[in-house]
């Protein structure tokens, strides 16, 4: 019977203040993922305002295997309580 194996995942991130009074702010993070000898990391940053969002990720980078990468670029907009984000990725 196959069993599958167990995923570990950890998230680290800051919100770094670049101007409060204008509410503007840059966060990096990374997010490792592991499951099956498999052992990824993203890594990105944000810049964010009360009403823009902007980002980039490298996405699959590969830690001790092969696979395929990616860069995602987004962006967003926020009103009222309601987020509306685009993305789009490419493969490295």
């Amino acid at each position: 019977q196959y069993k599958v194996p167990m995923r570990l995942s950890g998230h680290l991130g800051i919100k770094i203040p670049i101007n409060e009074s204008e509410r503007q702010f840059v966060s990096p993070a990374l997010i490792f993922r592991s499951q099956g000898g498999i052992h990824l990391l993203d890594a990105g940053a944000f810049f964010e305002t009360e009403v823009f969002q902007a980002g980039v990720w490298y996405r699959n980078l590969p830690i001790q295997t092969q696979g395929s990468s990616s860069i995602n670029i987004q962006t967003g907009i926020k009103h009222e309580g309601f987020r509306l984000n685009y993305s789009y990725g490419m493969v490295v």
